[in-house]
């Protein structure tokens, strides 16, 4: 019972910590001149990681 408890819980964090990097991340690289875009995304999605 427990387990799935468990699994829901990362489920839901793993798909609004999805939307919560696409908002973000990709809003930003959006409105501003970024280079490299690969670079920018790596080190948002280790910030955001934390």
């Amino acid at each position: 019972m427990t387990y799935s408890y468990l699994a829901n819980a990362g489920t839901l964090a793993l798909v609004m910590g999805g939307y919560y990097w696409t908002m973000h991340v990709l809003a930003a690289a959006a409105k501003h001149a970024i280079e490299p875009l690969t670079t920018w995304f790596i080190l948002e999605t280790l910030y955001f990681g934390i």
